[in-house]
């Protein structure tokens, strides 16, 4: 016999309890668009140390970079913002709190 199971997104998906401490946050902030809205399900890159890490704001444009070792040396890194056509990169304090303000030429993905 075969038995067919149904998995709904939350059984497939890990939760997420508690956040990693303070000192493995890389770079945190939020993406706003040229309204000043928050820019949900943006995509992210942060390039630190030779390292690439990947991240998507959430409903509010918020953001978390997060390494298992903490910051090393560097003290900057820089973030890029991934749309459709174009990608806006900035330097970024590592550790730190950052805003980033999108352009009004800049296509978000459809939501």
């Amino acid at each position: 016999t075969t038995e067919i199971y149904t998995l709904s997104l939350h059984d497939a998906l890990p939760i997420l309890s508690d956040l990693p401490p303070a000192d493995k946050m890389l770079s945190s902030g939020q993406v706003l668009d040229s309204s000043g809205q928050p820019a949900r399900s943006m995509k992210l890159e942060l390039l630190y140390a030779k390292r690439m890490y990947h991240t998507f704001t959430d409903n509010d444009g918020n953001f978390a970079f997060y390494s298992k070792d903490g910051p090393s040396k560097a003290l900057t890194a820089e973030l890029s913002v991934i749309g459709p056509s174009e990608t806006i990169t900035q330097t970024v304090s590592v550790g730190g709190t950052t805003a980033v303000a999108l352009p009004s030429s800049f296509q978000q993905q459809p939501r």
